[in-house]
């Protein structure tokens, strides 16, 4: 939640008593609505029209990267699990330039579905993320092949800038 927060422009603020409990009072800045969100200091350099497959089992984050692409100018289709992205990859007709994905989700990795989706659409770049501070999680032969990794919580600024990194990677 504090990443979530923070990546917001908010804070939060906790109270604790000893035998009487907590408080957490979360602080965000007012906004114009989610169609005026536009991600502080995005560039021309941070966006892009390409189509991206986003791939997140929790709903707050998946909704919050969701809405950081589009304000960004991609257009993003999106998955919840990886049996819905491997669906969507099988049967849609949109081409998808990349897929940004959790590593670790319940039933299948997010490593195991890039190879099944790579089966799909050869030379699929792809983008991991993880909460997870080991880089080890992720096999270090599926990161050489067109596929870079970013840690979360990340900001807006720093998703823009490793997707287009690896959008204009040869």
């Amino acid at each position: 939640m504090y990443g979530i927060v923070h990546q917001s422009g908010g804070s939060l603020v906790v109270e604790s008593e000893l035998g009487k409990g907590s408080v957490f009072r979360v602080f965000l800045p007012v906004t114009l609505g989610r169609d005026a969100w536009v991600p502080a200091g995005s560039t021309l350099a941070t966006r892009g029209s390409e189509t991206i497959l986003l791939v997140e089992d929790e709903p707050e984050v998946r909704r919050v990267c969701a809405l950081t692409l589009r304000a960004l100018g991609y257009a993003v289709v999106v998955a919840n699990d990886a049996e819905h992205a491997i669906k969507i990859c099988a049967t849609d007709e949109r081409p998808l330039h990349a897929v940004l994905t959790d590593v670790v989700m319940p039933g299948i990795s997010g490593v195991a579905m890039v190879e099944r989706l790579r089966a799909l659409q050869p030379g699929l770049k792809v983008l991991f993320m993880s909460g997870y501070t080991d880089r080890q999680i992720v096999d270090a032969t599926t990161l050489q092949a067109a596929a870079a990794f970013i840690n979360k919580p990340f900001t807006p600024d720093a998703l823009g800038q490793q997707l287009r990194l690896l959008l204009d990677a040869g």
